[in-house]
Order: C-alpha cells, then structure tokens, then sequence
C-alpha cells in the first residue's frame, strides 16, 4: 500500500521543481516552508 509522504526528511536537498498531487496538502505546506519550488498535478 501506498502511504503519502507529508514532509520532505531534514537533510535532503532537492534542485529544480517538485511535482505534487494537489491533494497532499500536507507536503505542500512543509515543501513551501522549506523553499522548494513546487509545481502541482
């Protein structure tokens, strides 16, 4: 079974865009918070 991630790890780093399902509000408030640039589906 698929179970979400709702935060991206302290540690990593990512470079360019993230794509996030717009219904994991969750990891897109902690991506925001982080900086990360997010582009949604």
């Amino acid at each position: 079974r698929d179970i979400p991630a709702t935060t991206i790890p302290v540690g990593i780093q990512i470079g360019g865009n993230i794509f996030i399902k717009s219904s994991q509000t969750d990891l897109i408030a902690d991506a925001k918070r982080k900086g990360y640039r997010l582009r949604l589906k």
